[in-house]
């Protein structure tokens, strides 16, 4: 599921900060290409939260919206750094 998800978009390397209550917090902004479709997309999106990202140890919860620049913006929070790496294997 995340190689189509990701054959769609052009994406940027994932940022990360420090939750104010400990954890992690991971944001990644991207760009759809031109040819697809805005509610299969979002529709992807659901699925591989509730599929995969939501399903990974540590995971409490993950939002999705588009910035002021047209660029979609995934913000997932982890409990733990160690735990957001290991969701990547």
């Amino acid at each position: 599921m995340a190689i189509l998800f990701l054959g769609i978009t052009s994406c940027s390397s994932p940022s990360e900060k420090m939750s104010p209550k400990g954890g992690i917090i991971e944001e990644i902004s991207f760009n759809a290409k031109a040819n697809v479709d805005a509610s299969a997309f979002q529709l992807r999106d659901a699925t591989t939260e509730k599929d995969f990202t939501s399903k990974q140890p540590e995971f409490m919860k993950r939002l999705s919206a588009i910035n002021e620049k047209g660029e979609y913006v995934v913000v997932v929070y982890w409990k733990s750094i160690c735990r957001r790496l290991c969701s990547y294997d």
